[in-house]
């Protein structure tokens, strides 16, 4: 236990008279066996509260770490507490093993971390401090998943964050934790006092806030240079707390950081940051670059089937299974399969990669396909399977074959198509749920081999609808699901759950969201009842891309991040593929909702689950993670998630994809935010050229990647985006009229072009077109919608319309306020009312905007906010002829501001009415 380096106090020295009055165990001696099979190897570290040991997991032949407490009494709750800590499964938070008790001590056994304490890491060499903060951020990921968890930890300090030599952060010597509500006030003084905030020094009532400001001690103490408080003994320290004054950082740390800080270590609970997670925000926000801001575009995202492979033994060479033509083979001849391979061929215009690709996709398709026809055969020969369990193979064979065959036929190849039957290969359904006893146990399509068939034929017909979806022919799924709405069939439980599935797409593509979420929950609520997991599995993904993507639902994405979470933990070992995009769904609902650790996280399982298969999803989980990296301020680390992005997809699909222009379009963004203009310009102009040559494939799915594409280019200002929007705005009118939600979002984008043009007449008149769709489709107060007003307030202010100008910035406030309280956006919107008030002649109410701006906290990275609602603060005093000096000052705020944020005009423009001022 740390002793602050000062001589110990009486009420210090009886603390640890009665801590050494515990009955305490020996310590024991190597190849000393406890809880069975764990054998002692050797001591890592004693404690005031145990004693650690390296051993070895006899069972699994692992390194572990044991801590064998010295307390042999009341030894209940540190079991319940462990067992809780156990359930607790967090990549930044170590594993705990197993509990038990050895010799009457509780021992608890956990994950062994090769590597450093983050003291002893920040001690060994030369590290910046943002290296230091991301290694916090982590352990405070750690620490806020242990709160969720209801534990409180009760000794946060750097010896207790570990950095392990693969580089990943955890949080451990959960030692003292207790559970939140155990045993408050209880008197008892445990812990390491120079961490410790001041309840905890007095034997009160200790919860996730006490945590909190141990956090903040120990991130003081590795940026600054030494922890902020120091006494001669436990009352001293207090004192020091309650005054509130740390001793100066011996390194140089932002002042916002320290701010930050700060508040959590206030003496009074009450005033700390309302939670771990709240502290994390601020600490990056704090440090977090001025990023580029992109438009959502809408884009059609399907839950196609995801192919997974797993590790199948090989033929038993007493059987002759292994000479059984697979249902695959039988319903798919390989010959034909070749044959679409060669036509591919003949189109494909990058190289040869993407025939290739569609090889080896439909390769692998085969070879699956053989091992689960020798699976079921065996298992019948050796009548390890019953006969209904072999049928069930049988069934599901010739389900998963007829589909394969549908899917391949929904994109004839002709020349322009040769993406597009890339993508729908390697979206094809999976075959090993074919050989897997936990599926066929619930397996059964129909009762008579007669409706079986067009069971079957159903189900893939449908399937072949949603191929269509997934590379933008709309149309043609349309009339694919008005056919198979007409049959019989189609109200058979089997069939029914997945052709809702279809109309649910359908909806989704022509702007009908909240139509399509209905659809969607009433057919998941069945698949639950029903236990057709892989259905449910799919539904609720889109439940979850819709609720939160494209409806911006908070309270209705929750519930179904909530369920599909549930759901895809207890099926992702059957139907791993599914549950895998019930991961991504959720990560990309949590980039949304501003957790990009739960993001990464999430995306994190998503690609294991995938194993190393489908490149489309897996490209999708790297860009979530860059993402999200880039939001954490892990720049770096987003980068190479980036690279890996493009690798993957430059590997499947070639070069010259319209799917790798949109990765360079989030590649751009990330190299703006690490300060390398000229990477990002590099690729930004691959993206552009990529692009002008997709416009000749007439491909309906190149239109999703000229939405993003363009919104990217003019978002890193170069011009060329509008192009690729007008082009992809032409596609989309053709396709589902002017009144598409995705034709709003475009033209709240090209009415920013228009006006910068001097085409104010227009950039209104599409800017008032889109927010009327855009009401109707999302709602009056939908976040998207506040984009469009503020450019539709900036347009109106350029035609002198202030009165309307005004009402409509207003509108846009109050969204912000009710989404994204205090985020720049919310402050700019702020500070354009000011703006336009002030034109309009009423400078009282300009006055009264610039301070509600005032009044919420500034946004670290956007400087320019700030000095937007000073400039315009100082005008309005200007104008009522009052508090002249303090215009003075706003004025020299505003420029210091706006020379931050390189903003060379504005700053001219405040020293020109800097300069009339007396």
């Amino acid at each position: 236990m740390d002793d602050l380096s000062k001589p110990p106090t009486r009420r210090d020295s009886l603390d640890a008279i009665l801590r050494e009055a515990v009955a305490a165990p020996s310590v024991l001696v190597p190849d000393v066996v406890i809880g069975e099979h764990y054998q002692i190897e050797r001591v890592l570290g004693m404690g005031g509260m145990g004693t650690v040991y390296l051993a070895r997991d006899l069972d699994l032949g692992r390194a572990v770490a044991i801590k064998v407490h010295r307390i042999a009494t009341d030894s209940s709750r540190l079991h319940r507490e462990a067992v809780a800590m156990a359930r607790l499964a967090h990549p930044n938070v170590v594993t705990v093993f197993e509990v038990g008790d050895h010799e009457g001590h509780p021992f608890v056994a956990m994950e062994y971390i090769e590597g450093d304490t983050l003291r002893a890491w920040s001690a060994a060499g030369a590290r910046t401090g943002a290296e230091i903060l991301d290694v916090l951020l982590a352990a405070g990921s750690g620490l806020a998943a242990a709160h969720d968890a209801e534990l409180v930890h009760r000794d946060v300090k750097p010896d207790n964050i570990l950095i392990g030599r693969d580089g990943r952060v955890r949080i451990g010597d959960f030692g003292l934790a207790q559970a939140i509500d155990d045993a408050p006030g209880s008197g008892v003084v445990v812990g390491t006092p120079g961490y410790m905030p001041p309840e905890q020094l007095d034997g009160g009532t200790v919860d996730a806030r006490s945590d909190q400001f141990a956090f903040c001690v120990a991130a003081w103490e590795v940026l600054c240079g030494a922890r902020p408080f120091d006494g001669d003994d436990t009352l001293a320290l207090r004192a020091a707390i309650e005054r509130g004054s740390p001793a100066p950082p011996r390194r140089s740390v932002p002042a916002k950081l320290r701010q930050v800080l700060l508040r959590g270590l206030a003496f009074d609970p009450a005033k700390r940051w309302a939670s771990v997670p709240a502290l994390l925000r601020a600490l990056r926000s704090a440090r977090r670059r001025r990023r580029v801001m992109i438009g959502v575009l809408t884009a059609l995202a399907i839950a196609a089937p995801i192919v997974t492979w797993a590790a199948w033994p090989g033929p038993d060479p007493v059987l002759a299974c292994e000479t059984r033509a697979s249902t695959l083979e039988l319903v798919v001849p390989p010959a034909s399969a070749a044959a679409l391979v060669a036509t591919l061929r003949s189109l494909d215009t990058a190289g040869g990669s993407r025939s290739n690709a569609l090889a080896a996709a439909l390769a692998g398709q085969y070879a699956r396909a053989v091992a689960v026809t020798d699976t079921a055969c065996r298992a019948e020969a050796t009548h390890k399977w019953s006969a209904e369990m072999v049928a069930a193979s049988r069934e599901c064979a010739l389900d998963h074959a007829t589909t394969v065959r549908e899917i391949l036929a929904s994109v004839p190849p002709t020349r322009g198509t040769a993406p597009d039957l890339l993508m729908v290969a390697l979206a094809l359904p999976p075959v090993d749920p074919c050989a897997d006893p936990r599926v066929l146990a619930g397996w059964r399509l129909a009762p008579d081999p007669q409706q079986l068939a067009q069971v079957i034929e159903m189900r893939a017909q449908i399937e072949r609808a949603i191929a269509q979806l997934l590379t933008g022919h709309v149309a043609e799924a349309r009339r694919l699901a008005n056919a198979i709405a007409a049959a019989p069939i189609t109200a058979d439980r089997a069939v029914h759950g997945r052709s809702e599935l279809l109309r649910g797409l359908i909806e989704v593509a022509e702007g009908d969201y909240a139509g399509a979420e209905r659809t969607f929950a009433a057919a998941y609520l069945v698949a639950r009842s029903s236990e057709d997991a892989s259905l449910a599995l799919r539904l609720v993904s889109q439940l979850i891309y819709v609720s939160t993507g494209l409806r911006r639902d908070p309270v209705a994405g929750e519930r179904w991040v909530t369920e599909g979470l549930a759901d895809a933990k207890r099926e992702q070992g059957r139907f791993a593929g599914d549950a895998a995009d019930v991961y991504s769904a959720a990560a990309s609902a949590a980039i949304l909702a501003g957790d990009s650790a739960k993001a990464i996280e999430l995306s994190e399982i998503a690609e294991t689950l995938l194993r190393g298969q489908n490149p489309r999803i897996h490209a999708r989980a790297n860009s979530i993670r860059a993402a999200a990296l880039a939001d954490l301020g892990r720049t770096a680390e987003a980068i190479e998630a980036s690279d890996r992005d493009l690798r993957t997809l430059r590997r499947w699909f070639g070069a010259r994809h319209p799917e790798v222009a949109a990765a360079l379009g989030d590649r751009a963004a990330l190299m703006l935010d690490a300060g390398r203009a000229a990477d990002a310009k590099a690729a930004v102009a691959e993206a552009v050229s990529i692009m002008d040559e997709a416009r000749e494939t007439h491909s309906p799915n190149v239109t999703a990647m000229q939405m993003t594409v363009g919104a990217t280019l003019l978002a890193v200002d170069d011009p060329a985006g509008a192009k690729f929007l007008e082009l992809a705005r032409t596609a989309r009118v053709a396709e589902f009229g002017e009144d598409h939600p995705d034709v709003a979002l475009i033209d709240s984008n090209l009415a920013l072009v228009y006006l910068d043009a001097g085409e104010t007449a227009r950039a209104l008149t599409t800017l008032r077109h889109a927010i009327a769709v855009q009401e109707r489709v999302l709602g009056p107060e939908h976040l998207e919608l506040a984009v469009a007003l503020y450019n539709l307030a900036v347009a109106e202010r350029s035609s002198k319309n202030y009165v309307a100008a005004a009402a409509t910035a207003r509108r846009a406030v109050a969204i912000y306020d009710k989404h994204q309280h205090g985020a720049s956006r919310h402050i700019l919107s702020l500070d354009l009312v000011a703006e336009i008030e002030n034109l309009g002649g009423h400078p009282d109410l300009a006055l009264a905007s610039t301070e509600a701006a005032a009044a919420l906290p500034p946004v670290a990275d956007e400087p320019q906010a700030l000095a937007w609602g000073q400039l315009e603060g100082a005008r309005a005093l200007i104008s009522l002829r009052r508090e002249l000096p303090r215009a003075k000052q706003l004025l020299t705020a505003a420029r210091a501001g706006y020379a931050l944020a390189n903003m060379d005009a504005r700053v001219a423009e405040v020293e020109a009415l800097r300069a009339k001022l007396p």
